[in-house]
């Protein structure tokens, strides 16, 4: 099954590298990320170094950019979209196609 919004990003926008300012725009609707997390492969660790060390606010972002650094150029909104329907997100996938179909994406 696919979201229908996926289908109005041109294909080459889903292989791009994701850019910060769209990671720190998700991040706002990034809620219960403990449960999102594991699907983005960050470890226990990863997980408790990041809310050791941050405020709830920032532990948000933080999560989307240490799965960004771990995959570096492989870190593509494709995939970053495939991991949040695996965590049944879909609220974020709507923003992240928004953010996608913007014009000034």
């Amino acid at each position: 099954e696919e979201l229908l919004c996926l289908r109005a990003v041109p294909e080459e926008r889903l292989d791009r590298v994701c850019l910060d300012d769209h990671l720190l725009e998700l991040s706002l609707v990034f809620t219960d990320w403990q449960g999102v997390s594991p699907f983005l492969g960050l470890s226990e660790t990863e997980e408790e170094e990041i809310e050791k060390h941050h405020s709830a606010r920032r532990q948000r972002i933080n999560v989307l950019r240490t799965w960004q650094a771990k995959l570096g150029a492989a870190g593509t909104y494709r995939r970053l979209s495939e991991a949040l329907w695996k965590a049944k997100r879909v609220d974020m996938i709507d923003k992240l196609c928004c953010l996608l179909t913007s014009p000034t994406s």
